[in-house]
């Protein structure tokens, strides 16, 4: 009996621990980590952003939709687009983003991922779209890792990575980092706090069942950020 109540609790670990609700990929609050989705895993959500928490010219609140699939171990794809007000037009900010894992985590190595946010942006037609920049207001490639430990049945996460900032310079510009927090009597959710090269963040997640996917956090522990996504897992 003990031995199957370790393992529902490993399944449920499994199903928790993978999110990154603001940019649509996987990671912690804000900031990518190197936790990889189950190969064939579908993702769509949305998230409320305040203004903090998006770069020039998001200086209102909004909000995006976003989707993302692991159609391979080691390679996760995403779409994401953001609300978009400029000039009094209403528009969205669509862009992609993808990750490849480069070293799976050991019992002695972290996993090593390597990806980028914004990498082309079909956003055009103003000079908020300049010939340099194109857009890409949330562009940035980074290189990250994480590594998870056990104890008391509690799960911990720690991860650190480093961001070259996009072409303006205003997304993961440097050095991040962040801590996850899976407690042993409720493994469905989990307490993160993490640090995006810019500002500390914390907030908390949570799975109900296997599908739907809840999450709060206050950016600069001032401004709540929130959201929603359901998985589906397209293989079994």
């Amino acid at each position: 009996m003990n031995r199957l109540i370790f393992i529902i609790f490993l399944v449920q670990i499994h199903f928790l621990s993978l999110s990154q609700p603001i940019e649509g990929s996987t990671g912690l609050l804000k900031i990518p980590s190197a936790e990889m989705q189950t190969d064939g895993t579908f993702i769509a959500g949305a998230n409320y952003l305040p203004n903090a928490i998006t770069p020039d010219p998001f200086n209102y609140n909004t909000g995006n939709y976003y989707f993302n699939i692991t159609f391979l171990p080691f390679m996760e794809f995403t779409y994401r687009s953001t609300l978009l007000y400029f000039e009094g037009n209403h528009n969205q900010d669509r862009s992609f983003g993808l990750r490849l894992r480069l070293l799976k985590e050991s019992n002695f190595l972290p996993s090593i991922v390597a990806g980028g946010n914004d990498l082309y942006n079909s956003s055009q037609g103003n000079d908020l779209f300049n010939s340099s920049q194109k857009g890409r207001f949330f562009n940035t490639l980074y290189v990250t890792s994480t590594k998870h430990l056990a104890l008391n049945n509690n799960q911990l996460g720690f991860t650190l990575g480093f961001g070259t900032g996009g072409v303006r310079k205003t997304n993961l510009n440097g050095v991040f980092g962040g801590i996850s927090f899976v407690p042993a009597f409720l493994p469905s959710m989990r307490l993160i706090a993490e640090y995006d090269a810019k500002a500390i963040c914390a907030g908390a997640e949570i799975l109900f069942g296997k599908h739907l996917h809840l999450f709060g956090m206050a950016y600069d522990l001032k401004y709540f950020a929130g959201g929603l996504a359901y998985r589906i897992y397209l293989k079994n």
